[in-house]
Order: C-alpha cells, then structure tokens, then sequence
C-alpha cells in the first residue's frame, strides 16, 4: 500500500478556487461525501464556496463513480482517488484540512504534481498555544496566505481536533 499527502490551514474560497482549476486543467471528476447526518455522496458539476462547505470530503477521480453502489463499496472505490478533508471554515475558526492518496499500487503521477504544486503555494511555521498559554514553535505547519489574512483579521485557527490553537507567524515575527 502506497500513500501519500499533506495537511494544512486554507480558506474554503481558495479551496473552491483550486479544484476549480485542476477540474478544468485536467478533466478530472468531482464527488462531494456528507458523514452526518447521513451518509450523502454527490457529484460536484459547480463550483462555489457554499457549495464546497457543504461536504466534509471532496474526491477527485479519473473515473466516475457508480451511484447505484451501497455508500460502503462507493466509500471503498476511491482507493487511488485524491480526497480532501475539509476543515471548518466558519468566520470565527478555520480547521485543518487534510489532502492525500492510498493506492494499493503506484500512486498516479498526476496526483503527486498536484499535491506537491499545491504544497508549493503553502506558508509554514506558525506558534502552538496551549488552553493554558503555552506556546512552541512549530515549523513544519502549512497554510495558504488566505489562512493567513483570516487569522490577522482575528479567525482563530484551529487543529483539527483538540484544544489547542495556532500563530500564524514566522519564528522572527514573534
């Protein structure tokens, strides 16, 4: 088994922006999963904000997906696709998002340039701070600038589970 992927902080209209664009560069298919309150898994024909917060996951594919699937064998034929884990982005918090293939075999050349295109636009470094305000430095975290405008603009960004939060801001801007 082969995987491979990146986590990060990232607007949802910069999100809608980029699947926009590898959609229309390369042909690709575009499937929107719902978890809860039941399972909800559709193809994504348009592209807008509001239409990619809906989804808790984003897959793109090469190929189509049969409908006529239980939700379990559509969950388990995206082996090899590039799914997105959402995070939240709800004008007060922005949550981590997650990108990545498993392949049983090689994973598809086309999914390794757009993930590491995508990893080329991202920031990194930012401070970890505890509920009880202990901070370290973290360089290794990525964002996209517009995660970055939020959190000046006072959006708390959030990992994506736990109680902890982040400082976007490079080690000599502390």
């Amino acid at each position: 088994m082969r995987k491979t992927g990146v986590q990060f902080h990232i607007t949802m209209k910069e999100m809608t922006l980029f699947l926009e664009e590898i959609m229309r560069e390369n042909k690709l298919k575009c499937y929107g999963y719902i978890y809860f309150p039941e399972h909800q898994i559709v193809e994504i024909n348009a592209f807008s904000t509001e239409e990619i917060k809906k989804y808790n996951e984003v897959w793109i594919s090469r190929e189509g997906k049969d409908f006529s699937l239980s939700s379990k064998d559509i969950l388990t034929s995206r082996g090899g696709d590039l799914i997105i884990h959402l995070g939240k982005d709800d004008g007060e918090e922005l949550s981590e998002s997650a990108m990545g293939v498993v392949a049983e075999e090689e994973i598809d050349l086309l999914w390794k340039r757009v993930i590491n295109r995508f990893k080329r636009k991202l920031l990194k470094g930012a401070y970890v701070v505890s509920p009880s305000g202990m901070k370290g430095y973290y360089p290794n975290l990525r964002y996209s600038v517009g995660a970055k405008e939020a959190y000046d603009n006072g959006i708390v960004i959030k990992p994506v589970a736990g109680w902890n939060h982040y400082e976007l801001m490079a080690k000599e801007e502390q």
